[in-house]
């Protein structure tokens, strides 16, 4: 990210309510921010659907609090919602911090943000755990989306922004919309493949287009491999490379991977 600091303040907010997020992954994620300069992390441990600190003057809190599962009455755990299961020793719905724990938390956070930071100009990025079952989960909504709000909250205010004829502001936006995606994907997701142990970030879908009887694929980032089947099985890193438009019929299905061979969602296009 361009190191040209538009604004001062610049949150994260991870909401661990609804769906629990273990210490480890905290303390990756609080790697990730520091790494992006995002100086704040809104930390939502408290709702309706569960409480996550532990506060020993309270214990309900955490004992029937902090767990999600069957249950008529609620007098041991709550109940089950977001795809938390009826077993309430299980996560995602059930999990807390101790005290010891959030404070090893906070020590992590101070790598964000300076005690008594006054300004409040700035930006704030937000993930809501309704349907965010683990760590892998999280990750894959995660990224590369808080990179393109890292690029907001650093980047100077764009030419495009500035131009005042259209035409011209379009252009501009197109120009700087390539650089963008060129460093994130020959630069930033290349780096977060082994940064703090690898992030499972969202590779992009492959796009397809017939033109001429024949099917054109690209995709969004550059650095990727884009592989093809033609029998309609899933495509895998033995299946023939994509470099040319294919004019064979049937069911042909796309797949694009990274340098360590994990793919992403697959598409498929069927040719008569």
């Amino acid at each position: 990210m361009e190191d040209q600091p538009r604004f001062s303040y610049r949150s994260f907010m991870l909401d661990v309510a609804r769906n629990f997020q273990t210490k480890k992954e905290i303390f990756k994620l609080i790697d990730l921010l520091a790494l992006y300069k995002l100086n704040t992390l809104h930390f939502h441990f408290s709702d309706d659907e569960g409480w996550r600190l532990e506060i020993p003057s309270l214990p309900e809190l955490t004992a029937v609090g902090a767990k999600r599962g069957h249950t008529i009455d609620e007098n041991n755990h709550l109940r089950p919602a977001y795809g938390s299961g009826p077993d309430p020793e299980n996560a995602p719905g059930s999990g807390f911090y101790s005290r010891l724990d959030f404070i090893e938390i906070l020590k992590g956070k101070e790598r964000l943000t300076e005690f008594g930071q006054s300004n409040i100009v700035g930006l704030q990025s937000q993930i809501w755990s309704e349907k965010i079952h683990g760590a892998d989960e999280l990750e894959y909504m995660l990224l590369p989306k808080l990179l393109g709000f890292a690029e907001r909250a650093w980047a100077a205010r764009p030419d495009w922004d500035i131009e005042t004829d259209a035409k011209k502001s379009e252009a501009l936006y197109q120009k700087a919309w390539g650089s963008f995606v060129r460093r994130l994907g020959q630069r930033d997701l290349p780096r977060l493949d082994h940064y703090a142990g690898g992030f499972n970030y969202r590779i992009p879908a492959v796009g397809l287009k017939v033109i001429a009887d024949k099917v054109m694929a690209n995709i969004q980032l550059p650095g990727f491999t884009i592989r093809y089947t033609t029998d309609g099985t899933e495509p895998d890193l033995k299946s023939p490379m994509y470099s040319f438009p294919i004019s064979k019929k049937g069911l042909l299905t796309f797949r694009a991977f990274n340098s360590f061979g994990r793919g992403g969602r697959s598409t498929s296009i069927r040719i008569k």
